[in-house]
């Protein structure tokens, strides 16, 4: 039916029928058309059960089948409400998507801030799956210089190695790639595992993202 309905001349036909019954000839004088391509859309119409002719004397006239584009109008509303359903639900389900994460932004190098933020990552990374939650770490700033293993100590080496085993779990763990060149760790990070992206981009990719962010 809505085949039938994509020409503009079939289209213009139905409108006319639906307020008047008539025949070819009073329908050909609505249209710079020759009768017989006039006819020709009044038989594509008729064949999709659209418009029904009934013979008075020596002419057809016709008019539009009531139940079919009542049938055809309820169909049409129907995908339609579909449609607005599926809209819906799909800018929910993007909606909680984009709230359903945590990121964990480790920026100072005291012992205390290193244990906290390892520890703290740590904890969620284990709760996040049930909760539905997903967790991002994103080292900076002093706390990324740690990153390099230049530096001794019991709090950074576990720092390091904390970081590693978030890694290894599948926790998306990333750094700054303009500290990590001016550093010359760029590669060194990025084989342990290390997504290195501008700080900038991370920082407004969570803010669409309407991620909640812990700053340790």
């Amino acid at each position: 039916m809505t085949k039938a309905l994509g020409h503009p001349v079939r289209l213009r036909i139905v409108r006319l029928l639906s307020e008047r019954h008539t025949c070819v000839t009073d329908l050909a004088a609505e249209f710079p058309l020759a009768q017989s391509t006039v006819s020709e859309h009044l038989r594509v119409l008729r064949d999709a059960g659209l418009i029904q002719g009934e013979i008075e004397g020596v002419r057809t006239s016709y008019c539009v089948n009531a139940a079919a584009l009542a049938a055809l109008k309820a169909s049409l509303d129907a995908l339609y409400g579909l449609n607005r359903l599926s809209s819906n639900y799909d800018e929910a389900r993007r909606q909680e998507v984009a709230m359903a994460k945590t990121a964990v932004l480790i920026f100072h190098d005291d012992d205390a801030s290193l244990r906290v933020g390892v520890s703290v990552s740590e904890r969620m990374r284990q709760s996040a799956p049930d909760a539905g939650v997903e967790i991002e770490v994103f080292v900076f700033g002093p706390a990324q210089a740690v990153l390099s293993g230049r530096e001794d100590g019991e709090a950074r080496e576990a720092f390091r190695e904390g970081i590693d085993d978030l890694v290894s779990h599948g926790v998306m763990v990333g750094a700054c790639v303009n500290v990590a060149r001016a550093n010359d760790v760029e590669s060194a990070l990025g084989e342990r595992g290390l997504h290195l992206d501008f700080a900038r981009d991370v920082f407004l990719r969570w803010g669409h993202e309407g991620a909640a962010v812990l700053r340790v």
